[in-house]
């Protein structure tokens, strides 16, 4: 008797097959056919025939074959759905989105299928996109573009494909924005005096640059006065009260992002008071009046009128102490001195006049009592008195046009009364008196 070997034939997994088809040994007795998993993982299948059990030999080789038949099949139908059991033309589930960010942020974009697993291929203006330092996920679910720059603006899709066909995603749009303009220079806060030139500055950082200066929230245009009005450096000329305020600037880019600086403060001093007229110094009598005169320019001028130091005050003889003429009425000599005057602004800037000076003279002396002839015998007393008015009077009795002074026989000769006694003869004669004032 001739003796038969056992005869294999062994299913190999092709290729395409997949680990998620799951093979299993009683999908072959589906078939008929014992089977064994030579390694144990699947990778492999056995069919076994055991010819020496066969009394009819031909018997077993028909039956043979047939098994043959039915592990091709078999291999063949696991093998279709292995490979394509989860096949077909991909589906899209979510689209990929447009993103909008700033340059160097990060751009994600996304897509959700049904099914797969599928193969992805990421595109970029309909041009297959790398990996790099920046790309990551380019045949993946998910594109991520780092630091993004202006470059990376375009359209981006998904081509999704499997064994039975492909579909691409609608476009996603990438915006790249460039950064808010960022002030890097303020402008400072300035004081000038009226009718000088003031500027203002201010330095940003951004892609085309525009820029517009506003005053207490109004925005400026150029003038006569004004230039630079939509640049970095604000220019006012002949600056006057009314430029008083706050300043600032606004800096936009060409995307329409704006960035505000801080706000910057114009004083604005007016020119300090200028006398243009000095007070002149004033002589007069006693009992008239007198009156100092100042001419200044200069905004919204006050005056302060002082006499020797002491600031003066309206009274019943004295007017215009806070005004540009100061009166005096009814002088008296102790009106007597130098008087200045104290102008001011409204921003405290102030000017002293030249001092000037008043001088008081009495009228002269007026004799309201002429002495009298006297008529006396030798050895008597004689007496001449005279009456004046006047201030600080002084006296001077005369003979026969010669000063007399006091002797044994003769008092106040410098006095208004005249005395001379004991008379001779040699005393006859013609007397008279000089009266004179302080002034003299």
């Amino acid at each position: 008797m001739k003796s038969w070997k056992r005869r294999e034939v062994e299913v190999k997994r092709g290729p395409r097959h997949r680990t998620s088809c799951g093979i299993r040994s009683r999908s072959w007795h589906e078939w008929g056919v014992a089977t064994q998993d030579d390694r144990g993982d699947g990778s492999g299948l056995t069919v076994h025939c055991d010819m020496k059990t066969q009394t009819n030999q031909k018997a077993c080789a028909a039956r043979l074959l047939i098994r043959r038949v039915a592990v091709v099949v078999g291999a063949m139908f696991l093998a279709f759905q292995c490979t394509y059991g989860q096949s077909g033309k991909p589906q899209i589930t979510a689209q990929p989105t447009t993103q909008t960010v700033v340059v160097g942020a990060t751009a994600v974009f996304q897509v959700a299928t049904a099914g797969g697993p599928w193969d992805y291929e990421w595109l970029k203006g309909g041009t297959p996109i790398s990996n790099d330092a920046r790309i990551s996920g380019a045949s993946t679910p998910t594109l991520t573009i780092t630091g993004t720059q202006t470059s990376d603006v375009g359209e981006y899709s998904v081509r999704v494909y499997g064994t039975e066909g492909q579909v691409y995603s609608e476009q996603a749009q990438l915006k790249v924005n460039a950064a808010a303009p960022q002030i890097t220079l303020h402008p400072t806060n300035q004081t000038v005096n009226v009718g000088q030139t003031v500027s203002f500055t201010v330095q940003a950082q951004g892609t085309e640059l525009s820029y517009q200066w506003v005053k207490e929230g109004t925005p400026l245009a150029d003038s006569g006065t004004i230039s630079g009005a939509t640049s970095s450096q604000l220019v006012l000329l002949n600056v006057q009260g009314g430029d008083v305020g706050q300043y600032w600037a606004v800096v936009t880019d060409e995307q329409g992002q704006k960035a505000t600086s801080e706000a910057a403060q114009l004083k604005v001093n007016a020119v300090p008071p200028q006398i243009t007229q000095q007070p002149t110094s004033q002589t007069v009598m006693v009992g008239q009046s007198v009156s100092f005169v100042v001419q200044a320019q200069g905004t919204e001028l006050s005056y302060q009128w002082v006499k020797e130091g002491t600031p003066l005050a309206d009274i019943a003889t004295i007017s215009g102490s806070t005004s540009n003429m100061l009166t005096i009425l009814n002088v008296q000599v102790a009106d007597a001195g130098e008087y200045w005057v104290v102008v001011r602004d409204t921003q405290e800037q102030k000017v002293t006049s030249e001092p000037a000076q008043l001088k008081v003279n009495a009228p002269p002396p007026q004799i309201t009592k002429q002495p009298t002839n006297q008529t006396v015998t030798v050895g008597q007393t004689a007496v001449f008195v005279v009456q004046a008015q006047g201030t600080g009077l002084g006296y001077q009795w005369v003979k026969e046009g010669t000063p007399l002074a006091n002797s044994a026989s003769i008092s106040g000769a410098d006095t208004n009364r005249l005395v001379i006694q004991n008379v001779q003869v040699s005393d006859a004669g013609e007397y008279w008196v000089v009266v004179t004032d302080e002034k003299c």
